[in-house]
């Protein structure tokens, strides 16, 4: 079942990518290699990769900016989206996540196109009553700069401020091929890696006063991922200092390769190493209760960096970081047609250890490079 191409988009995506991704969307959600069409997954993000470009004549188009804050005991993920699969003239929304006390909780909000105030070249997204916004000039940002983002609701309120913004990277190395059609394509960026965070959030009849860090990633697709896509993860670490970027696709049948996966590691801002993983090893797993699926434990990425070596990404799971069901969280008739496209929906969000090591010959052994903590997985699950 497909839907005629229109200018009032819909706006289904928005539950699929909520907190990353984009691909991300995830969002979702996920970065992909083909070197013909990519650029390092080290190279720096600009804000022309992540400013508003709607595309409302292309089937599939999905734009997609993911804010994660962690504090005073909370995770929270939010979403804004435009997109235009789905029905009727709701081509827009936010979508938001709340872990607290091992306890997930979700608002949602879809809005009429009418209600969309954006400009192309800019991110500055008003979607009805709620507002993502990127100040200053960069590039690709200055110490003034700042992201703003605004949810409201009678019963929920968030209001988020960010500033000591990093800037990031593009992992998907910009936009590159998902088909045979050279004009599909998807993109994944972190603009930003880090940035201190301060709000107010009114949860459950109790005001909030937050305080933590967070960072941004995007999505920017024309075509629908459930048209490729199993699912996508993404790892992302929030540490100024000492941060790791990994991003995985992977595929259904006719995707090449069955998988795609890159990597970035950045010190204190800089691109310390990149690089592209060519096999990947689960070598634990369990079901997990949230959703029913098989999910890894403890996965080994063998990985070769740009300039050619041999490393080895593990990455362990420690805890459960928050999750729902897209399907539950819908309205009816949107999950009618959510069903149509997407077999079993979920987000769900891990805490996790990565230990980077690597390898100065074949016959050498594995020397640990870096180690990373309290780093946030994600897993999106499109058609398993």
């Amino acid at each position: 079942m497909s839907f005629p191409k229109s200018k009032r988009p819909g706006r289904s995506a928005l539950s699929i990518f909520a907190g990353f991704a984009a691909f991300v969307t995830a969002t979702i959600l996920a970065p992909f290699f083909t070197p013909v069409f990519a650029e390092s997954p080290g190279t720096y993000s600009r804000r022309s990769d992540f400013v508003f470009r709607p595309l409302p004549d292309r089937d599939g188009y999905t734009q997609a900016y993911s804010v994660n804050f962690r504090g005073n005991g909370f995770r929270i993920y939010t979403v804004f989206l435009v997109s235009n699969i789905g029905p009727k003239s709701l081509n827009n929304g936010v979508a938001v996540l709340i872990y607290h006390k091992g306890q997930s909780r979700v608002f949602t909000s879809e809005q009429d196109y009418r209600t969309l105030k954006a400009k192309p070249g800019e991110l500055d997204l008003h979607s009805g009553p709620h507002r993502l916004s990127l100040s200053g000039g960069g590039p690709p940002f200055g110490k003034q700069d700042r992201l703003k983002l605004f949810v409201t609701s009678p019963q929920f309120q968030l209001e988020l401020d960010f500033t000591n913004l990093q800037r990031g990277v593009r992992l998907s190395g910009g936009p590159v091929r998902v088909s045979d059609e050279p004009s599909d394509f998807v993109r994944a960026d972190i603009p930003i890696v880090h940035a201190n965070a301060r709000g107010k959030m009114l949860f459950q009849g109790e005001r909030y006063d937050l305080r933590g860090v967070g960072g941004m990633d995007s999505i920017y697709t024309n075509v629908s991922p459930h048209k490729y896509a199993k699912r996508f993860s993404l790892t992302r670490s929030y540490n100024p200092a000492n941060g790791f970027f990994l991003g995985v696709i992977q595929g259904d049948g006719a995707f090449p390769g069955n998988f795609q996966a890159r990597f970035a590691w950045l010190q204190s801002g800089a691109v310390k190493s990149c690089g592209v993983v060519n096999k990947i090893e689960v070598l634990r797993s369990r079901v997990d209760p949230l959703s029913g699926y098989k999910l890894p434990v403890k996965t080994q990425y063998l990985a070769r960096t740009d300039p050619g070596e041999e490393c080895r990404i593990t990455e362990t799971v420690q805890r459960p970081a928050g999750g729902y069901s897209v399907l539950a969280s819908i309205s009816g008739f949107l999950r009618w047609i959510l069903s149509v496209f997407f077999a079993r929906p979920y987000i769900l969000h891990f805490e996790t250890e990565i230990v980077f090591a690597c390898r100065e010959s074949p016959e050498g052994e594995y020397l640990e490079r870096s180690r990373f903590s309290n780093v946030q997985n994600s897993h999106y699950m499109i058609n398993e």
